[in-house]
């Protein structure tokens, strides 16, 4: 799953990849970032690509 568009690159190397793993009740709704995701079960991942060397990145996780 593609979290977040890349910013202004195509490369998708895992290199300016980051895979968030959260470990959830089984029916939790869960958004990053205000956005709410669409996987389910209890292992959520999501990959945000197009990430920039030297930069920091914050991602708000919720689960209800």
């Amino acid at each position: 799953m593609n979290l977040l568009p890349p910013k202004t690159t195509s490369d998708t190397s895992a290199e300016q990849s980051v895979v968030l793993t959260v470990w959830v009740p089984y029916d939790a709704k869960v958004t990053v970032n205000g956005m709410e995701t669409r996987s389910t079960g209890s292992r959520r991942q999501f990959v945000s690509y197009g990430l920039q060397q030297g930069l920091s990145y914050k991602y708000v996780v919720r689960a209800k």
